[in-house]
C-alpha cells in the first residue's frame, strides 16, 4: 500500500519451492523453434509458449494486410 512499510523478508525455507523457478530464465522463441524438431522436443509448456507465439505473429501479418493506408 502506498505510504506503508514493504513487508519484511522471512528465511528461504518459508516460501515455496516453486518460487524460486520463476527467476530462472526461460528458452527464447529461436530456441525453441530449434528444439520443436530435435529429438526429445518441447515439454507442453514449451510447446504453447511457441504456438502462442507464431499465433500472435501470423494474427499481426494477417493484420498489416488489412491494414488501410
Amino acid at each position: 500500500m502506498k505510504g506503508e512499510a514493504d513487508p519484511p523478508l522471512r528465511p528461504d525455507g518459508e516460501y515455496p519451492s516453486w518460487l524460486w523457478g520463476l527467476a530462472e530464465p526461460q528458452p527464447t522463441v529461436p530456441e525453441l523453434t530449434k528444439r520443436y524438431d530435435a529429438p526429445g522436443g518441447l515439454t507442453l509448456e514449451q510447446m504453447r509458449r511457441l504456438w502462442r507465439y507464431s499465433n500472435k505473429q501470423r494474427i499481426k501479418t494477417a493484420n498489416q494486410g488489412r491494414a488501410k493506408q
